[in-house]
């Protein structure tokens, strides 16, 4: 069995001055996961914030039955007629 844990974080990045602004994500990840570095592809005005809030709350918890099982390109039949017969899980 596979078991996922979720957490949703807030990131909010502050830039000061007299131009400054503020910059906000909220969004779900994988337990392990660093919120900041996704924030920041997520909102380019993150790389000019100078500093950084960061709350991480825990949000479910994913199980799955069975051993992941890695599939690849050659796994995929090319016989149409078959194709959903093959992939139905």
């Amino acid at each position: 069995m596979i078991t996922e844990y979720w957490e949703t974080s807030i990131v909010t990045g502050i830039k000061s001055g007299d131009d400054g602004w503020t910059a906000r994500e909220e969004f779900l990840h994988r337990r392990g996961e660093d919120p900041l570095r996704m924030a920041c592809r997520r909102n380019n005005r993150m790389a000019g914030c100078e500093r950084f809030f960061i709350q991480t709350f825990a949000a479910f918890i994913e199980t799955r039955g069975g051993t992941e099982e890695t599939r690849h390109k050659a796994d995929i039949p090319t016989d149409r007629s078959t194709r959903e017969l093959a992939w139905e899980m």
